[in-house]
């Protein structure tokens, strides 16, 4: 026994259980988003192919991309870690790399919808700042267009929030 009459046990016992995993969430691209995407993946082919290696920085630009839609957004899209600030408080994002990848989620029907893929180098003020061509983008009313589609398409109410 130690000093003082106590011994030291576990503070308590883990009982493990079966959780149940929800279900993960369908992601979609825009258009533009599906062209950026296709762009990346077509580069990384043709890199591989030329020097024999997936070593190529096209090669991990993509895959960087790729990870982040097909495992990082499904898997915790309205983390608050991603949201973003106004005027695109409706929206998150996730940063790999210089790569910028900015989404709406619809919690209801667990689905994501990818709205821009950016590359450009993230500089505040610069014409070529990803958040202020998404921005713009909004203010023009064409992103606000392209996400009322698909809430329609998902049968979504008009007046529902955005997430």
């Amino acid at each position: 026994m130690k000093k003082g009459g106590q011994r030291k046990g576990p503070k308590s016992l883990v009982v493990p259980t079966t959780a149940v995993r929800p279900t993960p969430y369908k992601i979609g691209l825009t258009a533009t988003a599906e062209a950026v995407y296709q762009e990346l993946r077509d580069l990384s082919i043709a890199a591989e192919a030329r020097d024999g290696a997936a070593t190529s920085q096209h090669c991990t630009t993509f895959r960087m991309v790729d990870e982040a839609i097909r495992v990082l957004i499904p898997s915790d899209p309205t983390n608050r870690k991603y949201a973003l600030h106004a005027p695109l408080e409706d929206m998150y994002r996730i940063s790999k790399g210089r790569m910028r990848l900015v989404w709406v989620v619809e919690p209801k029907h667990r689905t994501v919808l990818v709205l821009f893929i950016s590359d450009t180098p993230r500089k505040e003020g610069d014409a070529q700042d990803p958040y202020r061509i998404l921005a713009a983008m909004m203010k023009s009313g064409h992103l606000n267009d392209v996400i009322e589609d698909w809430r329609r398409a998902l049968d979504v109410p008009p007046d529902a929030p955005v997430h």
